[in-house]
């Protein structure tokens, strides 16, 4: 028997399997749906088999609408203002983490100066302790300055 025989002999039994499934199913779906297998009546329950498709596929009432009442803030709204910093005056102020505990007058002057971890240091004009650099010393005061502010130092006790 040749190839092409034999093909041909497959796809005729498929198309044979394939027409008795379909027919079967049909046949399930036509006794689901309560239509007369014999015939008789056959027009009343196919007019109910069509008002149970429409009710199937009638529009059903949708939900309430939903509706939120809380309070949120819109993403994609103006963003809050950024809270405001007081503005700090220019001129010198008190450095929080130094301590000027003393100076020494001569050419060129020392100021003595413990920093925030209790380290003390002999500094001379342009020395840095830590983020700070020493401007200027004077008789009982240093003036250091960090990120473009100065501050000063009073002798501590004075």
């Amino acid at each position: 028997m040749p190839i092409n025989r034999r093909i041909s002999d497959i796809l005729l039994l498929t198309a044979a399997l394939l027409t008795i499934w379909s027919v079967t199913n049909v046949w399930t779906a036509v006794e689901h749906v309560g239509i007369p297998q014999n015939g008789s009546g056959a027009e009343d329950t196919s007019l109910t088999a069509f008002a149970t498709a429409d009710s199937a596929l009638a529009p059903r009432p949708s939900p309430e609408p939903f509706e939120f009442s809380g309070s949120f803030q819109d993403p994609f709204g103006k963003a809050s203002p950024r809270p405001v910093r007081p503005k700090v005056p220019a001129g010198p102020q008190e450095a929080e983490d130094l301590v000027l505990k003393g100076v020494l007058t001569k050419s060129p002057p020392l100021a003595i100066i413990q920093d925030g971890s209790g380290r003390t240091h002999i500094c001379k004009p342009g020395d840095s302790i830590a983020t700070y650099s020493v401007m200027s010393i004077e008789e009982d005061e240093a003036r250091v300055k960090r990120a473009g502010r100065t501050y000063t130092l009073k002798v501590a006790g004075r």
